[in-house]
């Protein structure tokens, strides 16, 4: 067959173009399965072989199209991640900025494409510890991602908690909470809560509130945020690794080593398998374990640990990489704790230069390196040059603070400090260094500038407080900056002594005051603070039922012990809740500026408003502060102000805890140490009241402030003479007529959202006869300590009633149940019980109940604080009920201080086991006391006087009748 010449034409350029066609088509192909084995092997975690799969990809996608294309700007995007994931940020800046080049052109400034592109340069620059470059691009993200899906979309919210991020970096834990918050109220209703967005916001807040101190809130948002990333990937992908890491690091913080320890053995394990030995987050993880060696003293393991970091580090990392800087500056710290004191300042000078070298440097950690270099210095008696470190590390962290070189007493204002742990410490640091000169050279100005400081440093306390929702933040707090409160005061006193200015004697009074039950106070203040704010019932009602709900889970999980599946599912429920109930109260305290400003009011002493709510001239208000060293006593009268101080030459917690030891056990075997625990209760009164004694002369009443261990003495017990007949002493409360205050604070202002009771009385007398019973009897029977029968307490409670008419729940019906339902409604409280206390964990400490079906019988003290009891008075006549863990700032964590928190304006409590026998004795006389119109104090006192004039010379002993205090308010009660 003959063709056309033209037909001829075609089917030569058919032939000549096919191969061409099909060698096109076989790049392309391979250029495409290059990409999408690069893109899983990144999926994987296998960044280095993705880098070169892509690369590959990248080449032949340059031959094949043309260079401004989209499949070259999707694996210019891939590449950038992977460059950024091996931590090469040179490599994935280069690449990331070409490939947004192209998606500019390509697809425009609000596309998709051009998103991504910011979102990794932004992520890049907040993992060079650029964290206002990392923001500049995460804003323009959310512009367009609002723009696009809209402002409420969970792409808005992945870069509102980026910008949450970006400021937790720069230390600005306040506006990083406030972005994570609405992140949070957006992935709730755009997200599903078992997404990666759930997953990514628990992380960062879990890390927000380790930093702040709430570390076991740190550790629940951690275990939730790796619960949910092990839906989506492997335990051993390596993006898990940090999830392990966050959590040990809570328990670490937490100083729960041996906790710590195996989910940062996790974190290696995780990071050798998958990303190798010698990869850089692996020697992350090498120096986090050396860091919790190094906590642990065990130096020379956590030195091997760095070193080997540091190798790795060096190896992959630009040298003035934060992480790897921050190694040098671990080292530094071992050797300054091993006493090499060259060793460790050479390492901290390197770190110096390191991080000032970098484009966007540290602040704050510049700071503390610099603080840290200050520190060996002074030790080294190089003062002016550690003086002028502390002031360069104020300038690094203090925005717009500057001071003249030799200005060394200069301190910037506080309002715009954002790292405040941080700068706490510079002014801590700072006032030890000028007391240190004061002491060598006698330069009163010296002294004086260190209080001033140290002045500074409690402000910012007081303004960090709002900052620390929980009981546990708050605790830290507390526990954080109690040496500057100790420090302060003594300094304040120190001036006074030197200069006779009573101005100092107040301003030690009232750091004092600072630095006693302060969660106690944020308490009280924020619950009364919710009934004096408008805030509709609904909301009080909506989170009423939430303190219930949180309150009955935890008590099933503090009861649940073997089944791991219950158990993960109650902290599971736990943890919604809790978190539901915080985002509510943050809602509120936005939406309604009264709450905002009545929650976080802060106590104000004036010392002319103290004196004038002294009821009498025959009142004092003696206020206790211990420092191991000494014991400053400030007495307030009508007279005004005095002050003494005495140094000790012994911790007084050696006295107390010995007439602790010396009470129960010795009275049993009847032994002759009467004297040694009399001689005791002498020293104590040397110690306590002699140095005031010309003060409270001619009183009759005290009302003392009590301070660490001294909260665990009843000061009625105190005398002077001698002998071993405790019948013939002088006992303080002979003298005087004695009660206890938290706080001046708490005395001065009346947090009580006070209500009718609808009951006089209600009173609980469980039995304790069944020999199962879950809590074993122990030995000695006859006192109120674990559950052992309790014969005198039902009569205790009856008599109690004859006075004060009301409900009784006695035997059987002394239920828990029965406790829940009645007490917020009656004006006295009385239970005649068994309380357990627990040292290590005060809220599990509680009172024991009868069983029922519907109740465990046991009352935890964090189910007392979720109550509401408005009443006048609760008397806890069980042992030990005003004992319990001492922490620091806030005082003891018993149950009469839970009492005090749901609301009870008094508290009667004990503060060591009490006699069942002699504690009914004394009860009896309490209530025919006060029902005569006697104020509590008053009536308990009386009570007491006449139980020791009818006592032998055995029960006459304290035990039996001093360690039943009466804290709070204690006007009378009707009992009409």
């Amino acid at each position: 067959m003959q063709y056309p010449i033209w037909q001829k034409l075609i089917l030569c350029l058919v032939f000549i173009v096919s191969p061409q066609l099909t060698f096109a088509q076989n790049d392309t192909l391979k250029a495409d399965q290059f990409y999408q084995i690069g893109k899983e092997l990144h999926y994987n975690g296998k960044y280095e072989k993705a880098i070169k799969q892509l690369l590959k990809a990248y080449h032949l996608q340059l031959k094949i199209y043309n260079a401004e294309s989209k499949p070259v700007m999707k694996t210019l995007y891939r590449l950038g991640q992977a460059h950024r994931k091996m931590r090469d940020h040179p490599a994935a800046l280069k690449v990331y900025s070409s490939g947004l080049e192209i998606a500019q052109k390509i697809s425009g400034e609000d596309s998709e494409d051009v998103i991504d592109f910011y979102w990794g340069l932004g992520a890049t620059r907040s993992q060079m510890y650029d964290p206002k470059g990392a923001m500049e691009y995460y804003e323009k993200c959310l512009a367009a991602y609002s723009k696009l899906y809209g402002p409420e979309s969970s792409e808005a919210g992945n870069m509102y908690m980026n910008i949450g991020g970006s400021f937790h970096k720069m230390a600005n834990y306040h506006d990083a909470e406030k972005y994570y918050q609405k992140a949070f109220e957006i992935f709730t209703k755009s997200s599903d809560p078992k997404s990666q967005d759930f997953n990514r916001i628990y992380s960062n807040m879990g890390y927000m509130y380790r930093k702040v101190g709430n570390f076991d809130r740190a550790i629940e948002f951690g275990k939730k945020a790796l619960e949910i990333k092990l839906l989506h990937y492997d335990s051993m992908h390596p993006s898990v690794a940090k999830y392990y890491r966050n959590i040990a690091k809570a328990f670490q913080e937490k100083n729960e080593f041996e906790q710590a320890l195996p989910f940062m053995l996790k974190a290696v394990k995780n990071q050798e398998k998958s990303l190798g030995k010698n990869h850089p987050e692996t020697g992350g993880s090498y120096g986090e374990i050396g860091n919790l060696y190094a906590d642990m003293g065990e130096y020379k393991t956590a030195l091997k640990y760095f070193f080997k970091a540091r190798k790795i580090q060096e190896a992959t990392l630009e040298l003035t990489h934060p992480y790897l800087v921050g190694g040098y500056f671990n080292i530094g710290t071992v050797y300054e704790d091993m006493g090499d004191h060259d060793k460790a300042i050479s390492m901290y000078q390197f770190a110096l230069s390191k991080f000032k070298s970098r484009t966007y440097p540290p602040k704050n950690l510049i700071a503390e390196t610099q603080r840290k270099i200050a520190t060996v210095l002074f030790q080294n008696e190089k003062t002016d040059s550690a003086l002028l470190f502390i002031q360069l590390s104020m300038k690094e962290i203090a925005p717009g603070f500057s001071f003249e070189r030799n200005d060394f007493f200069k301190n910037p204002l506080i309002e715009k400090i954002q790292d405040g742990l941080g700068f706490l410490k510079l002014l801590e640091t700072k006032a030890l260094f000028l007391e240190g000169i004061f002491e060598k050279k006698g330069n009163q100005r010296n002294l004086e500038e260190a209080f001033k400081t140290l002045e500074i440093a409690v402000r910012l306390i007081e303004k960090m407080r709002r900052g620390y929702q929980s009981e546990e933040a708050r605790q830290f707090l507390n526990t954080s900056t109690s040496p500057i409160y100790d420090k302060a005061v003594q300094l304040a006193y120190q001036l006074y002594e030197m200069t006779k200015n009573q101005d100092f004697l107040f301003k030690a009074l009232n750091i004092s005051e600072k630095s006693k039950a302060s969660i106690l106070w944020q308490n009280l203040n924020e619950n009364l603070a919710l009934h004096r704010s408008s805030i509709p019932q609904k909301d009080l009602d909506g989170l009423n039922q939430l303190d219930i709900k949180i309150a009955n889970l935890e008590e099933k999980l503090f009861e649940e012990q073997e089944n791991g599946a219950i158990i993960k599912k109650l902290e599971s429920q736990i943890f919604d809740l809790k978190l539901d109930f915080e985002n509510r109260i943050t809602k509120l305290e936005n939406q309604n500026p009264k709450y905002f400003q009545l929650k976080y009011q802060a106590p104000k002493l004036e010392l002319n408003e103290i004196i004038q709510k002294l009821p009498d001239p025959f009142t004092v208000i003696v206020e206790y502060f211990y420092d191991n060293e000494i014991v400053y006593a400030f007495v307030i009268s009508k007279n005004g102000l005095f002050g003494s101080k005495v140094g000790l030459k012994k911790p007084l917690a050696t006295t107390i805890k010995k007439l602790r030891e010396m009470n129960t056990p010795n009275l049993l075997k009847n032994n002759s140490n009467n004297e040694k625990y009399i001689s005791s209760l002498n020293e104590l009164h040397q110690i306590l009241i002699e140095p005031i004694a010309d003060r409270i002369e001619n009183i009759e009443n005290l009302i003392i402030v009590p301070h660490g261990v001294l909260q665990y003495l009843p000061f009625e017990m105190l005398c002077t003479k001698h002998g071993y007949d405790f019948r013939k002493l002088d006992f303080l409360i002979q003298k005087y007529n004695i009660h206890y205050q938290w706080s001046i604070a708490l005395w001065q202002n009346d947090f009580i959202n006070h209500k009718q009771n609808e009951e006089k009385f209600v009173g609980f007398a469980p039995s304790f006869d069944a020999p199962d019973n879950d809590i074993a009897a122990i030995e000695p029977v006859g006192f109120r300590t674990k559950l052992s029968p309790l014969q005198h307490s039902i009569s205790e409670v009856e008599n109690a009633n004859n006075y004060f008419p009301g409900n009784l729940f006695l035997g059987d019906h002394a239920t828990e149940f029965h406790f829940r339902k009645t007490v917020s409604k009656s004006q006295i409280i009385h239970l005649a019980t068994h309380a357990i206390t627990d040292d290590i964990q005060p809220l599990k400490s509680g009172l024991a109940f009868a069983k029922d079906s519907i109740e465990d019988g046991f009352l935890n003290a964090y189910e007392i604080y979720n109550l509401d009891l408005p009443a006048d008075l609760a008397v806890m006549s069980a042992c030990n009920t005003g004992y319990g863990q001492l922490a620091k700032g806030e005082g003891v964590m018993s149950l009469g201080r839970a009492f005090s928190y749901a609301g009870c304006k008094s508290v009667v409590m004990s503060l060591w086991l009490v006699n069942d026998q002699s504690t009914s004795v004394l009860m009896n006389e309490f209530y025919k006391n006060l029902s005569s119109g006697l104020a509590k104090d008053k009536a308990l006192r009386k009570a007491k006087i006449d139980y020791l004039k009818n006592a032998d010379q055995l029960t006459a002993h304290p035990f039996f009748w001093a360690g039943t205090i009466s804290v709070g308010d204690m006007e009378p009660i009707s009992a009409a």
